[in-house]
């Protein structure tokens, strides 16, 4: 459904190089692919991840700072997804049906709220206001888009786009398979950002860590929360809102929650590398790669999670930024019996697919 996007991306994507986190006794293992990228673009990040194994994301041209979304699986059959005209593309988001949600520069080099579906972009935007911009950062089962036009979030219903009265700006981050609406605004007489949730044409804001700020990423289908809030000591910190009550995924540090699948599994950053959270355990991703490929990666943020386990995001590999999918080994059947094994797993059918924004965010 989503992007993913993320506070820190652009910190990498400017500074492109950096790199505890408890592990549990028995602990997940995963192989890592590396996505690579196409010519002649120089770096890749991964942004979404649906429940067949299709990636969104974006390729980036470091020599001219063009950016172009991508899709496949990672295994030969990438593809760039071109533009509205423009030079730009970027993946936020992506669904089962493969559509991704995103934005694209048009040829007047506006930046416009996009979803790629049938093989080509559409503009979400009103064509009459071609120069107001935006941008779609998730779209859910049913092909409903989320993000923002202008000042606003919208939700895009398959036919048009219609604005999301929240606050004086807001923007939609995702949207899950029952239409919930989650993100960010600022609202009448705040100066701050605040997450909110949108159903029903009601909006609730989401409580704090304790500071004044904070955004809502992600949304599963059981309606939990996650993103990220500042403390009252000034630190930005992960969080999970479920049932009413909002718990900081971390005591300290420097990170955001991400993604959240159906069955609970939460991924996102902590400290500047990639981080997996379960059943109030939170794991370094880079300490659970298999023992052959250690080493290798800086893994920095995880974006995106599926309900096979599957993980994408990005990471130094030996020192380039590049897009990644995370395997757990072993896989299907044996994943499935390790989660069982947790009391986690039930009937969960990922809903949307957080599109990627691979997009060098």
């Amino acid at each position: 459904m989503k992007q993913r996007k993320g506070y820190l991306q652009g910190l990498v994507w400017a500074a492109a190089a950096l790199g505890g986190v408890a592990q549990a006794a028995e602990a997940p293992r995963y192989r890592v692919h590396n996505l690579g990228t196409l010519a002649p673009r120089s770096s890749s990040t991964a942004a979404a991840i649906n429940e067949s194994g299709l990636i969104a994301g974006t390729m980036n041209n470091g020599g001219d700072g063009t950016r172009e979304a991508f899709l496949g699986t990672g295994r030969s059959d990438l593809r760039l997804l071109g533009t509205l005209g423009g030079s730009l593309s970027v993946a936020m988001g992506l669904n089962d049906r493969g559509d991704v949600a995103g934005w694209s520069l048009n040829a007047d080099g506006v930046r416009r709220p996009a979803l790629y579906s049938g093989g080509r972009w559409r503009d979400l935007a009103d064509p009459a206001d071609t120069f107001t911009e935006g941008v779609a950062n998730a779209v859910n089962a049913a092909g409903q888009a989320a993000g923002q036009i202008g000042a606003h979030a919208f939700v895009y219903d398959g036919t048009r786009s219609r604005e999301l009265r929240v606050g004086n700006t807001s923007e939609g981050l995702d949207i899950n398979d029952h239409g919930v609406v989650v993100g960010g605004a600022v609202m009448a007489g705040d100066v701050v950002r605040r997450p909110f949730l949108y159903a029903e044409g009601k909006t609730t804001l989401l409580p704090s860590l304790g500071g004044t700020f904070g955004q809502a990423w992600a949304v599963n289908n059981a309606g939990q929360v996650v993103g990220y809030s500042y403390t009252a000591g000034g630190e930005l910190l992960p969080f999970l809102y479920s049932g009413g009550a909002m718990t900081a995924l971390a005591p300290a540090g420097f990170g955001e929650a991400l993604d959240i699948n159906d069955q609970g599994w939460i991924v996102g950053s902590l400290d500047l590398s990639a981080a997996l959270w379960h059943g109030g355990t939170r794991w370094k991703l880079d300490e659970l790669v298999a023992s052959d490929q250690a080493g290798r990666w800086q893994l920095l943020s995880a974006q995106s999670i599926n309900e096979r386990g599957q993980i994408v995001g990005y990471g130094l590999f030996h020192g380039y930024l590049r897009g990644f999918v995370a395997t757990p080994v072993p896989e299907a059947q044996a994943w499935a019996m390790w989660l069982a094994g947790l009391g986690v797993v039930g009937a969960a059918a990922r809903r949307r697919a957080r599109l990627q924004d691979t997009a060098c965010r």
